[in-house]
């Protein structure tokens, strides 16, 4: 084996930051292109979702161990978007409940950082 030779990481998920870059790119054009037809609120969901989307993709490349935790954020962000358009605010709750009972019940964080960062 050559000593020039350098060990390169494979990403197991590599298809999950295309995906998420994919999106990403989908929703700005979107936004984009429907730009006067949306409410300013709609127009910050879209800008959030898409900077927390974009630092996640990076952070993920450089095996950050808060990656999982800014995956949470962009749950709640993206269902209490849905949940403040239907004007069902009692429902807010529940994607913090959902978050809460994956991190406790099932140490998402821990197994995420293991089994997509391979970080531990």
């Amino acid at each position: 084996m050559s000593k020039n030779k350098v060990n390169s990481y494979h990403f197991k998920y590599k298809g999950y930051i295309n995906l998420q870059l994919i999106l990403s790119f989908f929703a700005m054009s979107i936004l984009t292109y429907y730009f006067d037809q949306f409410d300013n609120l709609t127009k910050g969901f879209f800008v959030v979702f898409v900077l927390i989307t974009l630092i996640n993709i990076g952070a993920q490349l450089e095996q950050k161990r808060w990656v999982p935790y800014l995956e949470h954020i962009r749950f709640l962000v993206f269902c209490s978007f849905f949940i403040i358009q239907s004007h069902n605010y009692f429902l807010l709750i529940l994607p913090f409940i959902f978050v809460f009972i994956i991190e406790k019940m099932f140490n998402f964080s821990n197994w995420y950082q293991k089994s997509i960062l391979k970080i531990i």
